[in-house]
């Protein structure tokens, strides 16, 4: 069977949480690290606000952050740098920081990251509802199953996956081992 992607066709990491979140790595130090990984962008991906427990940022720290971005990308590193978010979707749909501070981002991820017990009407109406916000590029965590902690959220996937593709959102499933955003059935 022919190898369909090798690690050597990844040009970059879409997804990197840098210490202004829930990452160990300043920006810095990713942009001088990417391109011994063989890569040649990354998107930071920090969480927005509402998820404490990862440090979020408001739209204050998200400006400063824009700024550091700007500033490493003017040293020209060896990597490009893509600013992006990783926003809460709320119980009632919307998002965690309003569109004009989404707006001027590379890329915008939205993701379920409370409230998983919603009744599965309610989940769905929830997320349907977040993918109707502008400058919304992806639905990350797709499933919110942690592994041996939690199962998936009750949620019409269909109808999820119909909405993303209509608007042209993204679904990233997170294939880490505690994760594994696609079921296996």
């Amino acid at each position: 069977m022919p190898a369909l992607i090798e690690l050597a066709d990844l040009a970059g990491d879409l997804h990197v949480h840098s210490d202004r979140s829930d990452g160990s790595a300043t920006i810095g130090e990713m942009a001088r690290a990417a391109p011994q990984r063989g890569l040649r962008y990354i998107a930071i991906y920090d969480h927005s606000r509402r998820l404490a427990v990862a440090h979020g940022l408001d739209a204050q720290r998200l400006a400063r952050q824009r700024a550091e971005i700007t500033r490493i990308q003017g040293e020209q590193p060896p990597v490009a740098i893509l600013c992006g978010f990783e926003v809460d979707i709320l119980a009632d749909g919307s998002l965690d920081l309003p569109a004009e501070v989404l707006a001027p981002l590379d890329l915008v991820v939205a993701a379920v990251h409370s409230s998983f017990a919603l009744p599965r009407e309610r989940q769905t109406e929830r997320i349907l509802r977040a993918l109707e916000q502008p400058h919304l590029d992806g639905l990350t965590h797709p499933l919110g199953r942690w592994i041996d902690e939690r199962e998936p959220y009750d949620v019409d996937r269909a109808a999820v996956i119909r909405s993303c593709a209509q608007r042209r959102v993204a679904r990233e499933p997170n294939a880490h081992p505690e994760r594994l955003d696609l079921l296996d059935t």
